[in-house]
């Protein structure tokens, strides 16, 4: 496969690069990551291949997320202390209008069993808030089932975007409050708007 060729020639190299802060390298993880993609769906020509690069990454880097998650119980005695926040993209976006819309469904995330869930749709990613140890068990023994609020990413792509740090509105150029907690969840949100404007 020729992302795996890729990977393996310039891996090594892309290691030695040094970087003076953890914020400066969450930036510079972001914008060499899309980047890359970028360079990557330049070289195709059909629309089924650009979408191949996109779901490799943005697969490898949900397992990335999901394996960090699962690890820090058993690398952390203060694993409940790493938490993501609960609001992980702008729960609402102005259009070019000025119109303020929301974009969750409404409904609150479940309790069921003390989980506490949600789904964003267009990144295939559910986070979990809570329960997390009954969680980390299903997922290693793939099994079980739980109930999440779905909150809808493909309604912000035309007008929230990110560069890693912020979320930024697309027509007034605003940044919102809301900072990205994780640059991999922003490489997600970013991979998931090309694949929108690919598919449209």
């Amino acid at each position: 496969m020729r992302i795996l060729s890729w990977l393996k020639n310039n891996v090594t190299k892309e290691n030695e690069v040094a970087h003076t802060s953890c914020k400066d390298s969450n930036s510079y993880s972001y914008q060499h990551t899309i980047n890359l993609v970028d360079t990557w769906l330049k070289q195709e020509t059909e629309v089924e291949e650009k979408l191949m690069y996109i779901d490799f990454v943005m697969k490898a880097i949900r397992k990335d997320l999901q394996y960090d998650t699962l690890t820090t119980i058993l690398y952390n005695k203060e694993h409940f202390e790493k938490r993501w926040p609960l609001l992980l993209l702008p729960h609402s976006y102005y259009d070019e209008e000025g119109k303020e819309y929301e974009t969750d469904s409404g409904k609150e995330r479940s309790h069921e069993n003390n989980h506490f869930s949600t789904y964003f749709s267009s990144l295939e990613l559910c986070y979990v808030d809570n329960g997390l140890h009954s969680t980390t068990a299903g997922i290693i023994h793939e099994k079980g089932t739980i109930m999440a609020k779905h909150v809808d990413a493909e309604a912000l792509f035309p007008h929230v975007v990110t560069d890693g740090k912020k979320w930024v509105n697309v027509h007034t150029k605003t940044p919102y409050e809301l900072e990205v907690h994780d640059f991999r969840f922003a490489i997600l949100y970013t991979l998931g708007q090309k694949k929108y404007y690919l598919n449209s």
